[in-house]
């Protein structure tokens, strides 16, 4: 049976229309939206229980089907799909697949890969009201099949629930590895629950170590910051909860990277940025992925990012990153005030060498020019090599006089419209602003560039 989207919310839908987004729906991770026409599952429907099924319009005014799904067979079940069904007044669908044609049902994923058996995982989908106003929806299990875990001794620390006034919750903590051997997170998620424990909205998150080391690793790596950013749905009682699919996993290469952290400062838009090198110990060139949380006195984690570093690492390498993505923090004056420390790590699980061995460029006809509190770079990137490149990145660092950088961003340059790649020899401008830290005297600073090249056609 449908379940009926109550009258109250159809109205502030209507009343809100005027401020939508794009007509998408994103699908969760794990799977891909699909349309197909509802049918009657053949799956033993004892297997997986949907546990509840709700609905709320955010400050946008989308309207979030958000629930809970449970195994409760006696094995692991992964490759699970749902479908969802919408419908208006009259009983037709307002469900559209990607070229725009009407549907009766489409399919989404949960959010974890894999349950174990009396595992639950949150879902969520989200519709565009410019599609109709929905009158009843309907969310089945329509997919499914056993998989295996190992699950991994995890605990969850400082699980912390912040409102930022303007729509948003931020769901943030620590994931420890209290176990013996290394642990592979393969999803993350994390909702909000009414007084009841019926979850009210949900979402997940790519912001974690996917890797941890054994408990008691002297480097800090058996442990990973998150935050989740979760739609508000606008009820009064709520509690946070998180979902984990984590297994027990062999350990990582060991790919040595240091990381030196050289300054941290809020910019004066309020972003954070936490500004360091790394140095490559390795004997291969590497793509790698930071992960970044930030800490009050008591160890509670405030905010976290995870940012892939813009260009290849070459064995022995340093180069500048910034860490700037802190999404909660920012216009939270109470939450900023709170910082005490942060901690910056590359994640083994997100580590891998290119088969392609990254090209060094240069740039040329560097010039400075300070605007406000801001220091805008820009010259030319040339393709001093010998092939054609599909994109060069730029880095461009403000240094102090031993060279630890103080500012540091980068600039991707695309080929000319209409050509294929950046032919040999060939220069094209760039641009890059860096967003300085109040009250820097900048007279004992330069400015130095790194370019490098991606081969194209």
């Amino acid at each position: 049976m449908l379940r009926k989207i109550p009258f109250l919310l159809l109205a502030l839908a209507l009343a809100g229309c005027g401020g939508f987004g794009a007509a998408t729906d994103r699908p969760s991770p794990g799977g891909v939206e699909s349309a197909s026409a509802p049918s009657v599952s053949s799956l033993p429907a004892e297997e997986i229980a949907i546990l509840s099924q709700t609905a709320f319009l955010d400050r946008w005014g989308r309207l979030h089907i958000v629930g809970e799904i449970r195994n409760d067979s006696a094995q692991p079940l992964t490759g699970i799909e749902l479908e969802v069904e919408i419908t208006d007044a009259g009983g037709n669908s307002l469900l559209v697949d990607a070229s725009g044609n009407r549907v009766p049902a489409l399919r989404f994923a949960p959010m974890l890969v894999t349950l174990a058996p009396g595992e639950a995982a949150p879902f969520a989908y989200a519709y565009d009201m410019r599609l109709g106003t929905p009158d009843a929806y309907r969310v089945s299990v329509a997919a499914y099949r056993s998989g295996a875990a190992e699950r991994a001794n995890l605990t969850v620390e400082h699980l912390t629930l912040t409102d930022d006034g303007r729509g948003m919750l931020y769901l943030t903590g620590e994931i420890l590895n209290v176990g013996g051997e290394w642990a592979r997170i393969h999803a993350l998620a994390g909702g909000v629950l009414d007084s009841d424990g019926v979850l009210l909205s949900a979402d997940w998150t790519l912001v974690f170590m996917t890797m941890l080391a054994p408990a008691g690793d002297i480097g800090g790596r058996d442990r990973t910051p998150f935050v989740i950013q979760l739609p508000h749905p606008g009820a009064s009682a709520r509690t946070p909860a998180l979902y984990v699919d984590a297994d027990l996993a062999a350990p990582p290469p060991d790919l040595p990277v240091a990381v030196d952290n050289t300054n941290a400062y809020f910019d004066q838009y309020g972003a954070y940025h936490i500004v360091g090198a790394l140095t490559n110990q390795t004997a291969q060139p590497l793509d790698l992925v930071l992960v970044a949380g930030l800490y009050a006195a008591d160890g509670t984690v405030l905010d976290a990012a995870a940012q892939p570093l813009p260009v290849t690492l070459s064995p022995g390498e340093r180069l500048p990153f910034d860490l700037s993505t802190f999404t909660s923090l920012e216009f939270n004056p109470a939450l900023s005030a709170r910082l005490m420390s942060h901690a910056v790590r590359v994640d083994p699980g997100r580590a891998a060498s290119p088969a392609a061995v990254p090209l060094r460029l240069s740039t040329r006809d560097d010039r400075l020019a300070r605007e406000g509190n801001a220091l805008v770079v820009r010259g030319m990137a040339v393709n001093v090599s010998a092939v054609p490149l599909g994109r060069i990145t730029v880095l461009a660092t403000l240094v102090d006089e031993a060279g630890a950088p103080l500012a540091s961003g980068y600039a991707y340059v695309f080929p000319r419209a209409g050509a294929g790649s950046i032919g040999p020899g060939e220069a094209l401008p760039y641009e890059i602003r860096l967003e300085l830290p109040p009250d820097l005297d900048v007279g004992a600073t330069q400015v130095v560039t790194f370019a490098q090249g991606v081969g194209g056609q």
